[in-house]
C-alpha cells in the first residue's frame, strides 16, 4: 500500500487531507497518524474510501491510479484550454452615478470620458475573434456602457458578421447600473440573449449612500423599477447583482440579504471593497479590517444557510466559486481565483484607447496612472506580440499558488488562486496580501460546514445543481 502525494491541515478536531486534483477526506487525529505511519492498519471502510479518492493505492494499481489522477487534474485545469474565453470591452468612462467607492474611476467631466471609437472597436472585435477558445463571453463595461449603446450595437453586429467565418459560440454580458434602460435596450438584450449584471448594495438607505444619484430621484428606486421590467419582459434568470460591502453595509449584511430576497433575486455576491480607483482614496472613510469582513461574512453565510433550509433559495456566489472546486471535478470560471492566474489566460480587457490588459483590475490601475500591467494595444501590436509576449508569461510564472513559498503545504491549493494585480497593489500600499487570508478562512468555514452539518452540504449542492434543498432532503 502506497500513499500518493497529499496536503493536510486541521479543521477543528479532525485533519483534512487533500490531493492535487481537489479530492478531500476528513480523518480523526488518531486515524490520521495511522494513515501516516501504517495505512494498512486503517479500518477497511476508511482505507477503501482513501483508495477511491487516490490518497492510497495498491502497488499493482499504481499506473491506473496515476492515470486517473492525471485526468482529474486536467479537468480541474481545463480553463487553460479555453484561452481568453472572457473578453471585457470598456466602452466609456462616462457614468450617470456617483458611487463613493467607484473602482473604475468613472468621470462626470466630458474631457475625461474617453469613449471607444468605431475604428478602435472594429480592431477590438478582430482581436477577439482570434482567440483559440470556441466559446467567447463578451462583456461590456464602463463607466456606464449603456451611455454608448450605439457602439455596443455596432460591436455585436460586427462580431456576428465575423462569426460567419469563425463559427464560435458567443455569449454577451452588460455590466450596467440599470439607471439607463429603454425598450430598445431590452429588445436588443433579448435578441442577443444578453446576461445583465448590476449592483444592489442592500436596503434603500445603504444603496443610495454608496451609489449616489446625480438628481433627486433615488438610485435604488430606478434600479429596482428597471430590474422588475427585465424580470417581467425578459427573464429573472438573465440578471444578477453584486453587493460591494462598505463600512455602512458591513454591520447590516443580513438586511442586505433580505433586500435581495424581497425583490426576487436568487443569488447575491458579497464582495470585499477593492483598493482601486476612488476606493483607494476613500479606504480610510469606507474601509474596514479584513477580520471585520470575515466575521460579518461568517454571520451572513449562517443566515443565508438558514434561509435556504427554510425553503428560501438564495445562493452566495463567492462561496459557490469555492464549492464548485471542492464538491465537483470542475474549476470555476471566476478569473480571480485560478492557478495559473486567470488574468491574461481566462480574461482579457480592452480599454477605450485600444490598450490591452490581463484583467479588469489591471485597467483600473492604469486609469489611476499605473500602466504596469498593460500588455499592448490593438492599434499597434499584433495578437502574438500581446499574448505570447514576455510580460504576460512573467505574470503567469510569478503568480501560481503551487510555486508560492507562503502557500507551501497548504491543503487549499487545489481550490485557490492569486489575483496578481491585487497582490501588486497591496504590496505597493505596504499591506500584506490579504486575499490569501480571506480565501483560506472562507474555505475553512465551508469545510467546517461540510464536516459538521449534512443539511448545509445539501444546501451547497442545491446551489451547484439547481436541485432544490427540499428534493435533496428526500
Amino acid at each position: 500500500m502506497t500513499k500518493l502525494p497529499f496536503r493536510y491541515g486541521r479543521i477543528q478536531d479532525s485533519m483534512l487531507v487533500t490531493n492535487e486534483s481537489g479530492q478531500f477526506y476528513f480523518l480523526s487525529i488518531p486515524l490520521f497518524r495511522r494513515f501516516i505511519s501504517d495505512p494498512d492498519m486503517l479500518p477497511p471502510n476508511i482505507k477503501n474510501d482513501l483508495i477511491s479518492k487516490f490518497f492510497l493505492v495498491e502497488d499493482e494499481s499504481m499506473e491506473f491510479a496515476l492515470e486517473e489522477s492525471a485526468i482529474k487534474l486536467r479537468t480541474k485545469k481545463a480553463f487553460l484550454s479555453t484561452f481568453t474565453e472572457l473578453h471585457i470591452i470598456v466602452l466609456t468612462y462616462a457614468c450617470n452615478s456617483k458611487c463613493i467607492y467607484c473602482h473604475a474611476s468613472s468621470s462626470t467631466d466630458a474631457k475625461e470620458h474617453h469613449m471607444l471609437t468605431m475604428a478602435t472597436a472594429r480592431r477590438v472585435c478582430e482581436y477577439i475573434m482570434q482567440s483559440p477558445s470556441t466559446t467567447l463571453k463578451i462583456e461590456f463595461q464602463g463607466g456606464e456602457p449603456t451611455l454608448e449603446f450605439n457602439i455596443m450595437m455596432f460591436i455585436v453586429e460586427y462580431i456576428t458578421t465575423l462569426n460567419v467565418l469563425y463559427r464560435k459560440n458567443i455569449e454577451y454580458v452588460v455590466c450596467t447600473n440599470l439607471l439607463v434602460f429603454s425598450q430598445e435596450h431590452l429588445e436588443f438584450y433579448k435578441k442577443h440573449s444578453f446576461c445583465i449584471s448590476t449592483s444592489l448594495d442592500g436596503p434603500r438607505d445603504i444603496h443610495d449612500t454608496n451609489r449616489t444619484p446625480y438628481n433627486t430621484q433615488s438610485n435604488y428606486s430606478k434600479v429596482l423599477e428597471n430590474y422588475q421590467k427585465v424580470c417581467a419582459e425578459y427573464s429573472p434568470d438573465r440578471v444578477s447583482a453584486l453587493l460591494t460591502v462598505s463600512k455602512y453595509s458591513l454591520p447590516r449584511l443580513r438586511e442586505c440579504v433580505d433586500a435581495y430576497v424581497d425583490h426576487g433575486f436568487r443569488s447575491i455576491f458579497i464582495r470585499l471593497l477593492n483598493p482601486y480607483g476612488l476606493a483607494e482614496k476613500t479606504l480610510g472613510e469606507l474601509g474596514y479590517s479584513l477580520e471585520d469582513f470575515l466575521a460579518a461574512y461568517k454571520d451572513v453565510l449562517d443566515y443565508i444557510l438558514i434561509l435556504n433550509k427554510e425553503g428560501i433559495f438564495i445562493r452566495e456566489e463567492l462561496a459557490s466559486i469555492f464549492l464548485q472546486k471542492i464538491l465537483t471535478p470542475f474549476s470555476s470560471g471566476f478569473v480571480d481565483i485560478q492557478s495559473p492566474p486567470g488574468a491574461g489566460i481566462s480574461c482579457v480587457v480592452y480599454d477605450t484607447d485600444g490598450g490591452v490588459y490581463p484583467s479588469d483590475e489591471a485597467r483600473m490601475l492604469a486609469r489611476c496612472g499605473d500602466d504596469s500591467f498593460r500588455l499592448g494595444s490593438v492599434l499597434s501590436d499584433t495578437y502574438q506580440d500581446i499574448f505570447l509576449g514576455e510580460k504576460l508569461q512573467k505574470l503567469i510564472r510569478g503568480n501560481m499558488v503551487e510555486t508560492e513559498a507562503h502557500c507551501y503545504g497548504c491543503p487549499y491549493i487545489p481550490y485557490c488562486g492569486i489575483d496578481p494585480v491585487r497582490k501588486y497593489q497591496e504590496t505597493k500600499l505596504n499591506v500584506p496580501y490579504q486575499s490569501c487570508k480571506k480565501y483560506s478562512q472562507i474555505i475553512t468555514l465551508l469545510f467546517s460546514e461540510l464536516k459538521n452539518n449534512p443539511d448545509s452540504e445539501k444546501v451547497f449542492f442545491s446551489w451547484l445543481t439547481g436541485v432544490s434543498y427540499e428534493e435533496l432532503c428526500l
